[in-house]
Order: structure tokens, then C-alpha cells, then sequence
């Protein structure tokens, strides 16, 4: 404690243990504890004004409450009471004592409070930076995850999408979908080399999918110059990704004017699905490739005319043009030829190639392939029907047949018809001469014989003539009864044996005279030919109500063959050399062209009857 007394007081303060300060110093302005001393002293002292404690020295009654103020006294006490003043003394040194103390204590509390601060703010730092750490780390972790999440879709989206017929569309609608997020996109696309030498190329914009196909070099790289060369307009900035595990060269690329979007994050996105994205891409071109492939196989397969298909060495058919399904176990030999045991003249067991009759009906010629599968072999088959080739002969040979038989009536008509008219003439002459009396009737009878010999051997010519010709149908009302009679006169030879009942009404059909005539001629010959014994012809007329039918009956052993059938191409039942199985599949054309039919009665049993069918006119 500093005390400043008074010197006239300073005995007053000896035996204390306090730091008196000097005179020197107090008026130097040093800070003292307790200022000791009178009125006159203190307003001497204006330097130690600040002074904490003041005693005063004084009687108390003899002061003013001015100059009480004036002085600041702490205690006043008189200048003889030494014991009041070592009491003040003593109580202002434990008062200072507690005070400074106390500023001890607030110092240091002053002192850890901004140590408290400097910690206070070094923790926050840290925590910030622990926050921002933990912060950025969550929204790592967060986009992470929405990554992880985005690309499991995909993956689960991809091989869902990959079966469909528009795998690449919907593929490029997600990615567009996904990088949309990051950035502005022109458009998207991906290309790759075909087998052709040519650049498909599919792009997107958001709205419209576009398929190209272009000539563009990709075999190092995808450049944007040659891009914007190939689609003939300017490309923008470009981002491509060559497909690493895709069987060709092939690319993925991004058009933008978006810098933002070209960056690391799309980069990332890409090489996170590319090794994916390039698998099931070339997987959908391997498996549109072999769509194709098959589809084109298919349609060549089917299109063969004949009979094709592919079998095993048990002759079962794998695969055919002719059968839907091929699942169930069939046999060759057994669809194609209604047989119990494989062909004696089969390929697979002669010589490649084959002339056979698969059917009693059906020619063929079969050409075989082997090959294996699996190590097991199979023969690729082609059957080409020879039946038309031969029925095309055939009616090249009748078509020749009627034109020499039309060459030869037209000749006969000019050897014979000369001598006829001469004999036909001098006949009626001599019968002219009966009326001078020189004819017996005996020779009359004769020479009338003879006329009617003329004139049946001049409409015998005539209707030659007219089975011969080979000309266009043309149809026109006509009595089929008109057109039977005369083409009796060309089979009289042939209907000697036999008995001929005949029933019609003058009834008019439309008909062509020549084609109904080839078809009334087949019939009956066809008749006479299977009666072996005498037998009987019968031809009647019944109508209905919009038509008219023509039957013919016969009394001959009636078919041997399927009715279905009977109007089929070389289907005979005569003798070898007795007939070609065309008549009556050339009368079944000749009907049709009529407009007109021809049927089998099954109903009748006693023979065959074959019913012509006309409409009525």
C-alpha cells in the first residue's frame, strides 16, 4: 500500500508497515493508495487528485459540507488521534488488500476468459471445418448413393429393354433423360460400322429419333469434322465414346453448346455405364443382324415353288415351307407321300439328284444337301414338281396332235369333198332321170343309199373340221342337243357295240360349239372304252331353278380311283397306252372357261354318270 502523507503528519504513519511515497514523487504524479493530510495540503496536491483513499486531517465540526466535498475525504480524523488513524490505515490496507485481490482474480479470470475466446474460436474453426467436412462428405456419400441408385436403373432398365424391337429409342431417351440434369444437350447419338462398309447412325434431340446411313471413316476415332461432312451441316461441340467391347467400331456421342455440360461429371457418367452400354448394344445389333438374316432365310425358304424342308437321317422334318408347325415329330416320307416307309428312290440313299414319283400323280425331282450340326447330319431338300412340266408337254403334244388333225382335215376336206361333190351330183342326176322311166327301184334304192352316203361323209368332214380348231373361246346360245348330235358322227365306230338313249329338250345353253364338242367327245369315248362288253349310253336333261345339267350314264364298272381326284392331271384308270389321265382335266378347263361345270354323281351306282352344269340364259 502507497501512502502520501502529509509531511508535518509523517509521524504519524511511523511503525506502519507501508510505502510512504516521497514528495518528489507524488508531485511527479505517481499513482498513490492513501493521501494523508489537511485542506491546505489536498488543494496542494492536484497531481494525486485520483488517490483511492483520503484521510483528512481535521476537526470534523470545523468543516464545511463544501469543503467535505471539495476534499473527497474517506475518513476525517483530527490530527491527534493517532489510534482512529492506525485503525483507518489498517483497514483500508485490508481493503486494498481484498482489492487487489480481487484484480488479481479478475485479471486472471480476464486473463482464461480470452483464453476461454481463443479455444472458443479454435473450436468453432474446427467444428466449421469438421461441419463443412462432415457436410461435404454426406452430400459425397448423398450424390454416392443417388449415382449408385442411377446406375442400378439403368443396368435393371438396359437388360429389361434389351429384348425389344426398340431397344436403341428407349436407350437413348433414359441417357437423355439422366444427362439432361447436368447441362444443355443438342442432341445424342451413337453409330457404328455395318458389314456393307456403310456408318448407321441413330440420334436423338428430345423430341424426334433419327436414323441414318452414312459414309463415315470411325475406324481410329470419331471426328467432328467428318461427323458434320457426312450429315452435310455443322456440328458442335462434341464429346464420343468409342464402345470397347462392341464386336465392330462403333461410338456413343454428345452435341452440345453447353460448356458446363462437356465436363468431368458427364465424363464420369459415361465410363461408369460405357463397358455396359457397349455389351448390350452390340448384343441388339448381333440379334438384328440375325433376325434379319433368319427373316430373309425364312422368306427365300418359303418362296421355293416346291416342296422344301430340312430332315435328319431318320428322315424326320426339322424344317419345312409346307408344315406350321414343326414341333411334332414327322416323317418326310409320310406328309409328302402317304407312305408307311421312307422312298426307295430317296436322295438320301441314291444319287443327289432324282426323278421320282413321290404320289402316283406327282413327278418330282429332288435335289439333296448334307450337312452337320452338332455332329449330327441333316439334308437341306428340294423338291420340284415335274407334273406341271409334264402336263405342259402334254398339252403341247395334244395341242400338236389337234392342229395335224386340223392340217389333216382341212386337206382331207380338199381331197374328198371334190370326188364327193362329183359323186353327190351325178347321184341327184340319175335320180333326176326317173321321170324318163329308165330306174328300176331297186336302183333307185341304191342310188338314194348312195346320196345319203355323200352327204353323211360331207358332215362327217365338216365336223372334223370343227373339232380341230384351236381357237378362243367364245360363247354364244346354242342347242346342246344340236352340238351332241353332231359329234356322234365323229365316234360311230366307236358306239356301234352299244346302246344310245338319248332325252333333251331343245333348250338353248351358252356355250362355245368346239369346246363343248371336245368335252361331249371325251365323255362318250371315255364310256365306250370302259365297257368292255356291249353295253348302254344314256343322256337326259334335268332342270332346276337356275340350272341346267347334261347327264351322261354309262353301264361300265364305275371308278377306281378317288373321285376327288378323277379330274386331276394323268389320273387314268385305263390300261397303259390306252390313255394320257387328260381328257378329263382338259374338260374341267374347257368347262370353267363356259362359265360352266363339270361333276361326278356319286350317288349313282350302276356305272358312271358325269352331269355337265350350265346356267340357265
Amino acid at each position: 500500500m502507497k501512502v502520501f502523507v502529509q509531511p508535518d503528519y509523517k509521524t504519524l504513519v511511523d511503525g506502519h508497515q507501508f510505502e510512504v511515497i516521497p514528495a518528489q514523487d507524488a508531485e511527479s504524479g505517481c499513482l498513490v493508495d492513501v493521501l494523508i493530510g489537511d485542506s491546505s495540503f489536498f488543494k496542494s496536491q492536484k497531481n494525486i487528485l485520483n488517490a483511492s483513499y483520503r484521510i483528512l486531517l481535521a476537526d470534523q465540526n470545523e468543516l464545511t459540507i463544501s469543503e467535505m466535498c471539495f476534499n473527497q475525504a474517506f475518513h476525517v480524523v483530527k490530527p491527534s488521534d493517532t489510534h482512529s488513524i492506525s485503525i483507518h490505515l489498517k483497514e483500508i490496507k485490508e481493503k486494498l488488500s481484498l482489492q487487489n485481490k480481487a484484480l488479481v482474480v479478475t485479471k486472471e479470470i480476464q486473463r482464461k476468459r480470452k483464453e476461454l475466446e481463443v479455444l472458443n474460436e479454435q473450436l468453432a474453426s474446427e467444428s466449421k471445418i469438421q461441419f463443412e467436412s462432415l457436410e461435404k462428405s454426406n452430400h459425397e456419400e448423398m450424390q454416392k448413393n443417388l449415382n449408385e441408385k442411377s446406375l442400378l436403373y439403368f443396368l435393371d432398365f438396359i437388360s429389361s429393354e434389351s429384348l425389344n424391337d426398340d431397344f436403341v429409342s428407349q436407350i437413348l431417351k433414359l441417357i437423355w433423360k439422366e444427362i439432361k440434369r447436368m447441362g444443355y444437350a443438342y442432341q445424342i447419338g451413337f453409330c457404328f460400322e455395318n458389314l456393307n462398309e456403310t456408318v448407321s447412325l441413330i440420334t436423338y434431340n428430345g423430341i424426334h429419333e433419327k436414323n441414318d446411313t452414312i459414309k463415315l471413316d470411325i475406324q481410329s476415332e470419331l471426328k467432328t469434322s467428318s461427323l458434320a461432312t457426312a450429315v452435310g451441316r455443322p456440328v458442335g461441340k462434341m464429346l464420343s465414346w468409342k464402345l470397347t467391347e462392341f464386336s465392330r467400331n462403333g461410338y456413343f456421342f454428345v452435341e452440345s453448346i453447353d460448356q458446363q455440360l462437356l465436363g468431368p461429371q458427364l465424363q464420369s457418367y459415361f465410363k461408369e455405364r460405357l463397358f455396359t452400354l457397349s455389351l448390350y448394344f452390340d448384343r441388339w445389333l448381333i440379334e438384328k443382324e440375325y433376325h434379319l438374316l433368319i427373316e430373309r432365310w425364312d422368306r427365300t425358304f418359303k418362296s421355293f415353288s416346291g416342296y422344301t424342308h430340312v430332315i435328319d437321317e431318320n428322315f424326320v422334318i426339322h424344317q419345312s415351307n409346307y408344315l406350321k408347325k414343326t414341333s411334332v415329330k414327322n416323317f418326310c416320307y409320310k406328309i409328302l407321300a402317304d407312305r408307311d416307309e421312307p422312298c426307295v428312290h430317296c436322295p438320301i440313299r441314291s444319287p443327289s439328284v432324282s426323278d421320282f414319283y413321290l404320289t402316283p400323280q406327282k413327278k418330282v425331282r429332288v435335289s439333296a444337301s448334307e450337312f452337320s450340326h452338332s455332329g449330327k447330319n441333316y439334308y437341306f431338300m428340294f423338291y420340284e414338281d415335274l407334273t406341271n412340266l409334264d402336263l405342259l408337254k402334254s398339252k403341247m403334244i395334244q395341242s400338236e396332235k389337234m392342229a395335224t388333225v386340223g392340217r389333216l382335215g382341212n386337206h382331207l376336206s380338199h381331197e374328198l369333198n371334190n370326188p364327193l361333190t362329183g359323186l353327190k351330183l351325178y347321184t341327184q342326176l340319175l335320180l333326176n332321170s326317173e321321170k324318163e322311166g329308165h330306174l328300176t327301184p331297186a336302183i333307185k334304192a341304191d342310188l338314194q343309199e348312195i346320196l345319203k352316203a355323200s352327204e353323211r361323209c360331207e358332215k362327217i368332214i365338216k365336223n372334223l373340221l370343227q373339232f380341230s380348231q384351236q381357237s378362243e373361246i367364245q360363247l354364244a346360245p346354242m342347242s346342246f342337243k344340236e352340238v351332241l348330235e353332231s359329234t356322234l358322227t365323229l365316234l360311230k365306230t366307236a358306239l356301234r357295240p352299244h346302246r344310245m338313249f338319248i332325252d333333251l329338250k331343245n333348250d338353248r345353253i351358252s356355250a362355245d360349239q368346239t369346246a363343248l364338242q371336245q368335252v361331249i367327245f371325251n365323255i362318250l369315248k371315255n364310256a365306250c372304252q370302259a365297257m368292255e362288253n356291249p353295253g348302254s349310253i344314256k343322256v337326259f336333261q334335268v332342270d332346276e331353278k337356275d340350272k341346267t345339267i347334261f347327264s351322261f350314264q354309262d353301264s361300265g364298272p364305275g371308278l377306281s380311283v378317288d373321285v376327288q381326284n378323277l379330274f386331276s392331271p394323268f389320273v387314268t384308270t385305263k390300261k397303259v397306252g390306252e390313255g394320257t389321265g387328260l381328257g378329263l382335266y382338259l374338260s374341267k378347263k374347257l368347262m370353267h372357261r363356259m362359265n360352266a361345270d363339270i361333276q361326278v354323281n356319286t350317288n349313282y351306282k350302276s356305272g358312271l354318270q358325269i352331269d355337265l352344269v350350265f346356267n340357265k340364259i
